[in-house]
């Protein structure tokens, strides 16, 4: 699955983000160096009603392009790939108020910069599969 592939889903069924999401990581870390770029470069569609999903995926793609010493795309650099409001796992939701606030501290601080810079905190190995 590429990028725009991912994308393309997200924007179908937004409600299956995260399923898609895994099976992009998936195949990503199951490809060689060379289609691992050719995965990340593809073009996407930008659509405003997914900008966190979007944002996600663009610091994603961020993040693998420097693990994996990738070129990154021009569009995730593009403002609009960027969170307005700070963004913070759903889980956190259905947390009780008091661990909330440790939780999204620790996020905050351990979150990878390409997530940080687009206001996404999430867990250092937010991208680790099993």
């Amino acid at each position: 699955m590429t990028v725009g592939e991912l994308v393309d889903k997200t924007i179908a069924n937004k409600e299956d983000f995260g399923f898609y999401l895994r099976n992009f990581l998936d195949d990503f870390y199951a490809l060689d160096q060379e289609d691992r770029q050719k995965v990340l470069i593809s073009p996407v569609r930008y659509h405003e009603n997914y900008r966190r999903e979007l944002s996600f995926i663009a610091a994603a793609v961020e993040k693998l392009a420097d693990d994996y010493g990738l070129a990154c795309p021009d569009w995730i650099f593009d403002r609009r790939y960027y969170s307005a409001d700070p963004l913070f796992p759903a889980f956190l939701e259905r947390t009780d108020p008091q661990k909330k606030s440790k939780l999204r501290i620790v996020l905050m601080v351990e979150s990878p910069p390409q997530f940080k810079v687009r206001n996404i905190f999430v867990s250092r190995n937010c991208l680790s599969r099993a």
